[in-house]
Parts: structure tokens; sequence; C-alpha cells
């Protein structure tokens, strides 16, 4: 008779003196896991990124109704490179900035996360070439978009393109509001 297709008998467990039924072979028990592991394979729903995140509503406008009394807002916006501003206007830049948190009171919750990417050197051309237009600037244009070119393209770690996110979220302070 063949191993292979000889049946494998069931042993019997010994503990204490007492004897307890079957126990499985290899084999069944290898059967079992195997079935096991289909199950669960077939009870698995794959979910997007969308069916993940628990909200009630998203409105037209960009307002995420989460719950009954929480409502959020995600605005994200990009800049090339802070360090391509003039003094000035890097001033400017962050007293708007600051402003803007300035804003919120403490009822509202405010998230910001930025993500720095390093451009391409196309990618980059693209985002800081200032098209020409039918006025009188396009030789500024052009000197501008040279020189930042000249500068900034042959610099790679100046090539970082960040872009940010401010969400916004409101709890309603009662039902009735």
């Amino acid at each position: 008779m063949n191993n292979s297709t000889a049946k494998a008998k069931p042993k019997m467990t010994v503990k204490n003196g007492v004897i307890y039924g079957d126990a499985l072979s290899a084999q069944e028990k290898k059967r079992i896991v195997m079935q096991k592991k289909k199950d669960r394979k077939a009870k698995k729903v794959r979910k997007s990124a969308q069916q993940t995140i628990p909200y009630v509503e998203m409105c037209r406008d960009g307002i995420c109704k989460v719950n009954s009394r929480l409502y959020t807002k995600s605005i994200a916006f990009e800049d090339i490179n802070y360090q391509l501003a003039q003094n000035e206007d890097k001033t400017a830049i962050f007293e708007n900035w600051c402003d803007f948190l300035n804003y919120f009171d403490s009822s509202i919750f405010v998230q910001l996360s930025f993500i720095n990417q390093k451009a391409s050197l196309n990618e980059f051309r693209k985002r800081i070439n200032i098209p020409p237009q039918e006025d009188d600037f396009n030789d500024i244009r052009s000197e501008y978009s040279g020189t930042v070119s000249y500068t900034h393209l042959t610099l790679p770690t100046k090539r970082i393109v960040e872009i940010s996110v401010v969400a916004v979220s409101i709890k309603k302070k009662k039902e009735e509001e």
C-alpha cells in the first residue's frame, strides 16, 4: 500500500490517564488551516480610502459633516519656495500667516500639514515661469524668470515644492444651533 494514498489514522490523546477523543492528523490540521484562510479571504471586502474615512455627508462646497455636531473643511495650497521671496516679502508673508493663525479662537480646531517634495527640473521650470501677456511687462517677466531659473534651477536643494493643507473643524455647541 502506498503511503500517499493511505488514510492517516487519527490519534488518541491521553492526559492524566484520561483518553480524549480523536486527535487530528497533520494532514487534517493542514486542511482545516487552509479552509480557515480561504474563509477569511472571502470575508474581507476591499475598501477604498474614502470608505475608511467615517463621515456623514460631504457637501458640494467641500465642507464635511463628520457627525451631527462636527464640521470640517480642508484647504490645500502650494508655494514653490519661501526662499524665492525678497526679505520685505518674507516679512509680509510671515505677518499675514500670523494674522491667519490668530484669526481662529479656541473653539475652532486647526490642523496644519506640510508636505515637501523635490520637484523635477522640468516641473520646477513650469512652476516658476511667468508666461508673456498682452502688456508692457513681458521684459520684466522674462528677466525674473531667467534670474530665478539661473539661481534656483542650478541648485537641487532649492527645487522644493511645498504643499500645505489647513484643516479647520468646528463643533456645534448644542443640537438646535
